[in-house]
C-alpha cells in the first residue's frame, strides 16, 4: 500500500426490492461523478439492459473522456488485446476498472478465446462470485489493504483456506452486504 489511505467508492442499486452493490478504490471524484452525471443514466433503466445503459453513460461522459477518474467509473476493455497475446504472462483485469463485472466478464472472454492466463486486479471479495466463472482464471489477487477494507465495510466476505475460496452460492450477486455502521464513519 502506497500512503496510508485508501477510498472505497461504494455504488448502490435498488431495483423492485433488491440491491445490487459495487464499489472501485479511487478517489472521491469518481463518486461525485457517479451520483452528478451517472446516477441520472441509471434511473428507471431495466437492469438487465447493460448494453443500453452502458452506453447511455459513455455518452454522458463524453466531454469528460475515457480517461482518470471515468474510467475508474467506466472503463474500456482494450481493443487491442489480441496485440498483447504472447507479450504477457497472464492478463490481469479488475471489475472497478474495466466496466464492472460485465466488462471483466468480457476479458474472460478474450482470454479464453486467445489461451491466455487471466488474474482479477484488486477487490478480492467483488471478484471472487464472477470468477468462477472466469474459465481461464489463474488465480484471485488478495491486496491485504482491499481484503481488510472489504472486511471492515461488508458481509459476506470470502476468507482464503490454504489457498482455496468457498463461497454461499445460495447468496445473491456478489455475496456482499454493506455494514452499515462501519461504512457511515467514513462517508464522505
Amino acid at each position: 500500500m502506497i500512503g496510508d489511505e485508501t477510498t472505497l467508492v461504494l455504488v448502490e442499486l435498488g431495483c423492485d426490492g433488491t440491491t445490487g452493490l459495487g464499489y472501485t478504490y479511487a478517489d472521491v471524484a469518481t463518486g461525485k461523478l457517479i451520483t452528478g452525471l451517472l446516477a441520472e443514466q441509471l434511473a428507471g433503466k431495466d437492469p438487465f439492459d447493460h448494453g443500453t445503459i452502458r452506453s447511455a453513460m459513455i455518452e454522458r461522459i463524453r466531454n469528460l473522456g475515457r480517461s482518470g477518474v471515468t474510467t475508474m467509473a467506466i472503463a474500456a476493455v482494450d481493443n487491442d488485446f489480441r496485440s498483447l497475446v504472447g507479450v504477457i504472462d497472464v492478463m490481469q483485469a479488475d471489475a472497478t476498472r474495466c466496466e464492472g463485472i460485465s466488462g471483466l466478464l468480457n476479458v474472460g472472454a478474450l482470454c479464453e478465446a486467445y489461451d491466455a492466463p487471466l488474474s482479477t486486479h484488486c477487490a478480492p471479495a467483488l471478484h471472487a462470485h464472477a470468477a468462477a466463472a472466469l474459465k481461464r482464471l489463474r488465480h484471485i489477487e488478495w491486496f491485504h489493504d482491499h481484503a481488510r477494507l472489504e472486511r471492515t465495510f461488508f458481509d459476506g466476505v470470502t476468507e482464503p483456506c490454504d489457498g482455496t475460496l468457498s463461497m454461499d452460492a445460495r447468496c445473491p450477486g456478489n455475496g456482499l452486504t454493506v455494514k452499515r455502521a462501519a461504512i457511515e464513519r467514513y462517508g464522505v
